[in-house]
């Protein structure tokens, strides 16, 4: 942590879903190598009601709520369950309400015949001046109600709680999520995929911020450093007819 360090708002209430991206921010050496800090910012603000995750995001983002902050950079997350028993549908966004309003023998009888499920992970990152990156991932699997939490998990709060992690299993394991060794945990981790690609970015905008570039000085530094800088307009690329032979006789000035 250091006063120097360029401020990284996760915005989320949830004190579990900032401590699962703390620690992919930890292995993404997202501070120690970038100097880019993941911080919680607890906003809330209106979500439209979709299954289609990019969607969701997109909408999410241009909320007023951010405005304030929208020169700076911040991530959007959200998750999205949907089960084979209610045909992929649903329940989405929502999933957490749905599953709470259920009893355990409620649920027995609603997967019994099919316990498949989809765990769907959305980012967002707001990127000053810019459109927003949007990155989503999808993880197949089946419901579980007879999934444990593993003792040494007890010290990563988004393993170690009663919530969907203890009742999914990925396609590919044998263990609930809650039960998995925190390295097994990662290979199948539903959030992982799309956060390091944000790292990887933000570590790419961090090397420029830190560089002190600025127009005037990359202008001064071309002059100074080479003997020519030629410049032409690219206007002459644009076409003016829209017929493909016409395009090809245009083209043909650049062969």
């Amino acid at each position: 942590m250091s006063e120097d360090s360029i401020l990284l708002p996760l915005i989320t209430s949830s004190s579990r879903k900032f401590d699962h991206f703390r620690y992919l921010s930890y292995r993404n050496k997202l501070e120690e190598e970038h100097g880019v800090e993941l911080v919680c910012v607890p906003l809330e603000y209106k979500e439209i009601q979709s299954d289609d995750m990019e969607l969701l995001l997109s909408e999410a983002i241009k909320r007023n709520v951010f405005d304030e902050i929208r020169d700076t950079f911040f991530l959007i997350e959200q998750t999205s369950v949907f089960f084979d028993a209610m045909d992929g549908q649903g329940p989405g966004q929502y999933f957490k309400k749905w599953w709470n309003t259920k009893s355990e023998e409620d649920l027995k009888l609603k997967f019994s015949q099919s316990n498949g499920a989809t765990i769907e992970s959305g980012l967002a990152l707001n990127i000053p001046n810019h459109g927003p990156l949007i990155l989503t991932n999808r993880q197949r699997g089946k419901i579980n109600l007879d999934g444990k939490i593993r003792e040494e998990n007890e010290r990563f709060s988004w393993l170690s709680a009663d919530d969907f992690n203890l009742y999914f299993t990925p396609n590919g394991a044998n263990k609930v999520y809650n039960e998995m060794p925190i390295k097994d945990f990662l290979k199948y981790d539903f959030r992982r995929p799309i956060f390091d690609q944000v790292c990887q970015r933000m570590g790419e905008y961090a090397a420029v911020i830190n560089s002190g570039v600025s127009k005037d000085r990359i202008k001064t530094i071309l002059e100074f450093a080479t003997r020519e800088t030629i410049r032409k307009d690219s206007n002459c690329f644009e076409l003016v007819a829209e017929d493909s032979k016409q395009t090809q006789i245009d083209d043909s000035r650049f062969l």
